[in-house]
């Protein structure tokens, strides 16, 4: 699973706007808001993965569903984000998500040299990648 966060500000001219002030986080960030992440940054590890859908905003928070279009609202960056819109909620942000799926079986894949640079287990994400975990 893939995430990226859409932040929006308030100003008094135009409502909520992809506008931010200077010390604001970026228009598309990660969770934290200190890296820059546009949804089109986002790419495959390799040949033996699939994109499972499009981007699509998650509308819910924390199990709960939010208002249509998936916003969360909060006085400001960063803060504690409620799905309800207040009076003095002058930002905003929503999640975006994207599934990716290993379509490899039964073929030797190619990981990187640790050394170079710092990547998740990659047995892990193999193992759980697009598969369904039950109970039993």
């Amino acid at each position: 699973q893939e995430e990226a966060f859409e932040n929006q500000r308030w100003n008094p001219v135009d409502g909520f706007s992809d506008r931010l002030l200077p010390s604001d986080r970026w228009q598309w960030s990660d969770i934290t808001g200190l890296k820059h992440q546009p949804l089109n940054s986002f790419h495959l590890p390799s040949e033996h993965w699939d994109w499972e859908s499009d981007w699509y905003v998650d509308e819910n928070i924390g199990g709960e569903p939010t208002e249509k279009g998936g916003w969360t609202y909060a006085m400001d960056f960063p803060a504690t984000y409620t799905k309800d819109k207040k009076w003095n909620s002058c930002v905003r942000r929503r999640r975006w998500i994207r599934y990716r799926r290993y379509r490899s079986r039964d073929v030797w894949a190619k990981i990187s040299s640790f050394e170079d640079k710092k990547y998740p287990d990659p047995i892990n994400d193999i193992t759980v990648g697009g598969w369904e975990i039950t109970d039993e």
